[in-house]
């Protein structure tokens, strides 16, 4: 459910999507959300956008999912640069808790870090 959400909102030309380089590099395709998800886990922000301070954060932390900035960025005060979706509409609450799940999930499919307060990873599909 959240690579629907991600995909539906992020992957949008011109933003994170394909067919023109994605805003900051970084891709958010069905793909990319998909299988290759794990290669965002205690993936640095270096060389993004430097709205965010590149390096300061973690795209997807394992060790404070709440901190990834994937998921920091989508809600008020973002730790650094624009809003996401810089489009409307803005995620809803549910849309958030289901990236948190996903973003869970892609932490123990590569096997390792914290899921946060609760330990619970959400179910495999993130929502």
């Amino acid at each position: 459910m959240a690579n629907i959400v991600v995909t539906n909102k992020c992957a949008t030309l011109g933003c994170h999507g394909e067919g023109a380089p994605a805003s900051a590099d970084l891709l958010l395709t069905a793909s990319s959300v998909g299988a290759n998800a794990v290669t965002f886990v205690d993936k640095s922000n270096a060389g993004f956008a430097m709205a965010c301070m590149a390096g300061a954060y973690k795209l997807i932390d394992s060790q404070n999912p709440e901190a990834s900035l994937i998921l920091t960025k989508t809600k008020m005060p973002q730790p650094c640069g624009t809003l996401m979706p810089q489009l409307p509409p803005l995620l809803t609450a549910a849309d958030t808790a289901c990236v948190l799940s996903w973003i869970r999930s892609v932490i123990t499919e590569k096997g390792g870090g914290s899921t946060g307060a609760g330990g619970s990873t959400g179910s495999s599909d993130g929502g």
